[in-house]
């Protein structure tokens, strides 16, 4: 048997905001998007985001914490600086070098590259 994980998912109280985010921030494309179901799957090359629309969720309460491997570390420091974007920028002593930022939910994202 063998399974194979196909989206992280994301309950959020502000959706309009996380999608935005998500989209213009981390460059995602939207993949599937049902506005009625509160539904949008966000798409990159190896990983899916899908956010849902949650009444229930509480507003600024962080309960994921993504790690994506990126391509290049110093273009994506050097894109978020310029969209003014809080981050932090780390060398890590095991051979990574990581970007840690949160989306507007106060989910934790590190974007890390290996040296």
């Amino acid at each position: 048997m063998k399974g194979e994980l196909f989206a992280v998912e994301i309950r959020t109280a502000r959706f309009e905001s996380m999608l935005d985010w998500y989209r213009d921030v981390l460059r995602l494309q939207v993949g599937v998007r049902q506005m009625e179901e509160g539904y949008a799957l966000l798409c990159s090359e190896g990983f899916r985001i899908a956010l849902l629309a949650r009444d229930d969720a509480i507003a600024g309460q962080a309960t994921v914490s993504l790690a994506i491997e990126v391509d290049d570390f110093d273009v994506w420091r050097e894109y978020l600086n310029g969209k003014s974007i809080a981050l932090v920028a780390q060398e890590n002593p095991e051979g990574f070098r990581e970007l840690k930022l949160n989306d507007p939910d106060g989910n934790r994202v590190k974007l890390f590259a290996w040296r």
